[in-house]
């Protein structure tokens, strides 16, 4: 619900805005992990027989696992803007924003999942709840200083009653020496505050087997390797702290005619006290590791481990982004083609490698400087679109070029080079004369896999990360507006 208001060269909006989400999870004929072995160990189950030949002992074995979520939000928020006084190039504009914002978060597993007692089951299983309340400032300024240069400034101040009052800011500056020319410098300065899910209410207790020592992670084994049992306490982490990020930009838009445009920016950003996930394995190796940076809250005695999120470490990222569109009128149509792609010249991690399967070893590093990634593990250096369109009367073709760049792989201890990816799409559109629309199309027309990787102690995988595994889709859907 929002009212609109004006006087003048005053303008005013007041609103509440409810949104309440809820999501379920069901997943069916998974198998109870206990059960299973011992089924299999018994000789119940045999491995290698055929499946329809033993339905009655796999239906034993099934479970069914659910999940239920729900993250409630009600907000009271106001704007009041003025046109003040005249400049060279316009009026001056001044904006005030200020909002109440109120959230709660519920997220409920069931119990075999969070005991991890499912094969293939729902993963990173955690049962969470809590509730925040926000209240936000912000004063915005928009001055046309001369007909062909704009200064834009803002600042915003913003409390919570679970983390410290935060600020943040940006300055930017917009140059258009002429109609087709337009230079654009801008720096910000932003913050996240960690989120329900990360900030929990509820503390979770599980129980977890970590292979022990560290070495033991590598290959060969040795002999001595052994799992090790521990209870893992996740608590909210009182230290935790939103992360702050600084970024510059520069962009120059050139439109050499009415049908085409080139846009070539460069980014600078870094964000520090990022916030990671801190598993069991990390600080149960910090024992072992030397000048392991723990987060403090957590660590381990009496076999109880205390873990959470907590803020390691800051990322440095460059890059150039290039945009480049052009239409023209052509066999009684409109023929239109544009390209988007980022080009990454830097990503740096500072203070320690980044944990799961970015780190090659599999745990705790303390290494200070990561060095530039690009082009390593899951970091193309190029990634891009390129789209082209053709339509004619109430019909429209188009066809997608996607582009993902050379980047190493892991294959146990060896690090190896995946090459480029590329896959094609298609689409048609047709709308017809009662304001509905017929769309049919392709993805990954040609059907082309993406690489495929090993990661030690995993079968063979996908980096759905990065590419789609899913091969072509041919999908056809039909809109209708009333």
């Amino acid at each position: 619900m929002q009212l609109n208001g004006h006087f003048t060269d005053h303008q005013w909006q007041l609103g509440w805005h409810h949104s309440n989400h809820q999501f379920e999870q069901v997943g069916r004929n998974f198998f109870l992990h206990e059960a299973t072995l011992a089924a299999v160990e018994s000789g119940a189950f045999d491995l290698q027989a055929s499946p329809a030949s033993q339905a009655g002992v796999l239906d034993a074995l099934r479970v069914t696992a659910y999940r239920e979520s729900r993250h409630d939000q009600q907000s009271l928020y106001g704007q009041y803007t003025h046109q003040g006084m005249t400049l060279s190039g316009g009026n001056l504009t001044l904006t005030a924003k200020a909002e109440y914002r109120q959230e709660k978060y519920h997220d409920v597993h069931d119990p075999l999942s969070l005991a991890g007692q499912l094969n293939g089951g729902f993963d990173a299983v955690r049962n969470r709840h809590g509730k925040q309340s926000i209240a936000d400032l912000s004063l915005l300024m928009q001055a046309p200083i001369h007909t062909q240069l704009t200064l834009d400034a803002g600042i915003r101040y913003s409390d919570s009653n679970r983390f410290k009052a935060a600020h943040a800011g940006h300055l930017s500056m917009t140059y258009q020496p002429w109609d087709s020319l337009q230079i654009h410098a801008a720096y910000s300065h932003d913050f996240n505050r960690p989120s329900l899910y990360q900030s929990p209410s509820n503390d979770d207790i599980t129980t977890e087997d970590i292979i022990y020592p560290p070495i033991c992670l590598g290959a060969p084994q040795p002999m001595d390797c052994y799992l090790r049992d521990v209870t893992v306490i996740d608590r909210f982490n009182a230290s935790l702290k939103a992360e702050q990020a600084d970024q510059w930009r520069l962009s120059i838009n050139y439109q050499p005619t009415n049908q085409s445009l080139i846009q070539v920016s460069y980014v600078d950003s870094r964000i520090e006290d990022v916030i990671r996930d801190i598993p069991a394995s990390y600080v149960v190796f910090a024992n072992d590791v030397p000048d392991i940076i723990i987060p403090s809250g957590m660590g381990c005695a009496d076999g109880v481990c205390v873990v959470g999120f907590g803020n390691v470490g800051q990322l440095d990222h460059q890059s150039v982004l290039l945009a480049m569109g052009f239409q023209a009128d052509v066999f009684g149509g409109t023929y239109a083609t544009n390209w988007q792609s980022v080009h990454v010249l830097e990503d740096r991690y500072v203070g320690l490698l980044p944990l799961s399967s970015e780190n090659p070893r599999y745990y705790p590093e303390p290494i200070q400087d990561s060095g530039n990634r690009v082009g390593g593990l899951n970091q193309p250096k190029h990634r891009l679109q390129w789209r082209h369109s053709f339509g004619k009367n109430n019909w429209q073709l188009h066809h997608q070029i996607n582009l993902v760049g050379q980047q190493d792989q892991l294959a146990y201890v060896v690090t190896s080079r995946t090459p480029t990816w590329v896959t094609h799409d298609v689409q048609f559109n047709h709308h017809n004369a009662w304001q509905g629309q017929l769309t049919l199309g392709i993805q990954n027309l040609l059907a082309k896999a993406p690489p495929l990787g090993q990661e030690r102690f995993t079968a063979e995988r996908y980096q759905t990360e990065l590419y789609n595994p899913f091969g072509r889709i041919v999908y056809a859907r039909y809109t209708q507006e009333f």
